[in-house]
């Protein structure tokens, strides 16, 4: 069997599959937050020809059903089927032109002799492991290495102790130590000495549309990238429009899960693409206007919009992606560009 799509792709789909399964793997990715699970509707097609068999509507309303919207990871066609895509239901991850304009600014990078500065630096540690006559605690014999390091002012988070001990025996003692800089070091990742991977994420939150970027740190090369309508969109096509519906809509929470789950839902299929541990993700640069980032971060904007147009704040600290919601890294900062503006 084969799905035709209006593109004037022809795709094979094979018996029992649902349409959501042979389009990703085919390379054609939905919006799927759910996973699959007809629970999130939004992985929306329109099937104008063949017989198809669906297993639930979720959350589309009787209108769209009824005029052959179906939700993609329920729907099981029975013979050659015509899709329609809609746009706000496409993921476009691999975007050729992007990719090229990456490269053409990575060749102008490496002409500029410069190199790369992420948000964490690595430093190798080597740790005496503790013994029946010297067992002090984990953490003080591992500031008792960073001060042999020159690293005495490194701060601790409880994130960052939780998982010492198990980190530091996994790795029989011997670590990179992943740390922000001056003038306030603060200890965010171990990592055993071999078989280290290093990932960034760059994103940029549009009121219209969503592009992440994958990053490898080693060298500054792009791996993929990936670019989704910014969901948002349903709740009002404006910065204006969405500060209402986050204000008097009660809808911030809301609308902030929202960028997040396109961000999350875009890197889902690059990492799969290119098999990258979330894990090894280890920051992300988020960049956007002054409503999207607070909304980003769940800051009410109210007063953005009201004279004398005041922000909660145009700089943001180095918060966490746990805080954010990213699936990478916990305990990997997230670097916020500071607004340009207050309005």
């Amino acid at each position: 069997m084969h799905i035709r799509l209006s593109t004037g792709e022809t795709l094979e789909i094979t018996e029992g599959e649902s349409l959501l399964q042979a389009l990703k793997r085919q390379g054609v990715y939905l919006v799927a937050s759910c996973g699959g699970k007809g629970i999130c509707g939004k992985c929306r097609v329109k099937i104008p020809e063949g017989r198809y068999r669906t297993e639930s509507t979720g959350k589309l309303e009787p209108a769209a059903a009824q005029s052959g919207i179906v939700l993609a990871c329920r729907t099981f066609p029975e013979e050659d089927v015509a899709v329609d895509i809609p746009k706000e239901s496409r993921l476009v991850v691999g975007d050729a032109i992007e990719i090229s304009r990456s490269k053409d600014l990575f060749d102008l990078f490496q002409s500029l002799d410069r190199e790369i500065s992420p948000i964490l630096r690595w430093h190798a540690i080597d740790i005496s492991p503790p013994t029946i006559d010297n067992n002090v605690g984990d953490v003080e014999r591992f500031r008792e290495s960073l001060k042999n390091k020159g690293l005495d002012c490194v701060r601790f988070t409880y994130g960052f102790i939780s998982s010492l001990a198990r980190s530091l025996r996994e790795a029989n003692w011997k670590v990179y130590l992943g740390c922000t800089g001056d003038p306030d070091p603060e200890a965010v990742l171990l990592m055993p000495l071999k078989g280290r991977r290093r990932y960034g994420l760059a994103v940029d939150v549009g009121t219209t549309t969503i592009v992440v970027y994958l990053v490898a740190l080693g060298d500054g090369r792009l791996v993929d990238v990936g670019s989704t309508y910014n969901s948002q969109i349903r709740h009002g096509d404006d910065v204006i429009t969405r500060i209402v519906y986050a204000t008097e809509g009660k809808g911030l929470e809301e609308l902030r899960k929202t960028v997040v789950q396109d961000i999350n839902d875009l890197l889902k299929p690059m990492t799969d693409r290119h098999d990258i541990s979330a894990e090894d993700i280890e920051s992300a640069v988020i960049a956007g206007n002054t409503t999207m980032v607070h909304i980003f971060w769940g800051l009410d904007p109210e007063y953005i919009r009201e004279e004398p147009y005041t922000p909660t704040l145009n700089s943001f600290p180095l918060w966490k992606a746990s805080t954010a919601g990213l699936d990478i890294n916990p305990q990997a900062p997230v670097l916020t560009l500071p607004c340009v503006a207050s309005y």
